[in-house]
């Protein structure tokens, strides 16, 4: 009887033993791994491809270090390297969906890499970027721009108050009353641009006095109505900064670090610009700090797009035609 609880003694320690060695190697290749993704997002790619190596050898069946491992080469270019590493993981740790997407993405660049480099072409209809703009876009889409207007309540440059009305879109002031009101100042210079608040949706319309051209549209409290690109009120930052022509990598990869420096840098009295791209004096994107929120400004000739982010998220935007967007 003492020899059957000496064993089951000894077993229960050495269970205990095994246990405590498994829960440290857990709590060591978490933090190997979760210190990967922090490189990575960081673009210290060669700290984190080490990190990653060391959660694999920590673990080598947790298939999560050889997709973060892949992701470190695929984001240098190297799809080989990536590929190689999904093929590891594979065989540590068998096929699983998240391996066969990662093979097939890396296997992806590989393939692209084998065909020659075509010279960027704009499709038919897009906006026309050169050679060099194009290889710059981070993002593969097109700057704001004409384009992007002429449907639902964003109408194209030129559009009369009339035609807002007659698109169907209820207007709180009927537009006779409102030019009968303004009739006195037309043509004065005292107003420029005239606000007429929509029922429904609730957005703003601004329209020149003189010449009843649509000046403005500006969406503050409505999540239903859709902007440029399919923008809406609680799009989150990274999406939409996703949604126009970028060629700022930091901005894309962090723009939560991105905005609170820039906040910061504006409290302590500096004037604060981060450009989103350049092409010329009337196109180009650019972030601003505009007091609480960060402000994306998307400029074309003729219009521009106002974007303002707080929390990480659209709160509100406008886009502007004629004088108002200089």
């Amino acid at each position: 009887m003492k020899k059957i609880l000496r064993t089951l003694l000894a077993l229960a320690l050495t269970l205990a033993v095994l246990a405590g060695c498994a829960q440290n190697a857990q709590a060591a290749w978490k933090e190997q791994y979760d210190l990967g993704m922090r490189l990575l997002s960081e673009q210290s790619y060669e700290e984190a491809i080490l990190a990653f190596r060391e959660a694999i050898r920590v673990d080598p069946k947790r298939e999560e270090a050889y997709i973060g491992l892949a992701d470190v080469y695929l984001a240098q270019g190297d799809g080989a390297a990536a590929l190689a590493a999904v093929e590891e993981g594979i065989a540590q740790c068998g096929e699983s969906d998240s391996l066969t997407a990662k093979r097939d993405e890396a296997q992806a660049v590989v393939d692209g890499a084998e065909q020659p480099a075509a010279t960027p072409e704009p499709e038919e209809g897009g906006y026309p970027l050169t050679e060099e703009q194009a290889a710059a876009n981070l993002t593969g889409e097109d700057p704001f721009w004409t384009e992007d207007l002429g449907e639902g309540v964003f109408f194209a440059p030129g559009t009369t108050l009339e035609q807002v009305a007659a698109a169907g879109l209820e207007l709180d002031t009927s537009v006779e009353d409102w030019m009968a009101q303004q009739a006195p100042l037309i043509g004065s210079g005292a107003i420029t641009a005239m606000p007429i608040r929509m029922a429904d949706p609730q957005i703003s319309v601004y329209v020149a006095t003189e010449d009843q051209d649509l000046a403005l549209v500006s969406v503050n409290n409505d999540t239903q109505i859709e902007g440029p690109r399919g923008l809406t009120i609680g799009t989150g930052a990274a999406e939409a900064l996703n949604r126009f022509y970028c060629a700022d990598e930091t901005v894309l990869a962090d723009p939560a670090a991105v905005f609170a420096d820039m906040q910061t840098r504006a409290v302590a009295g500096e004037d604060v610009s981060v450009p989103l791209y350049q092409f010329s004096d009337t196109d180009w994107g650019r972030l601003a700090v505009s007091g609480d929120a960060i402000r994306a400004d998307y400029h074309t000739e003729g219009m521009i797009l106002c974007v303002y982010f707080k929390e990480g998220a659209v709160s509100s935007f406008y886009v502007a035609y004629g004088p108002l967007a200089g």
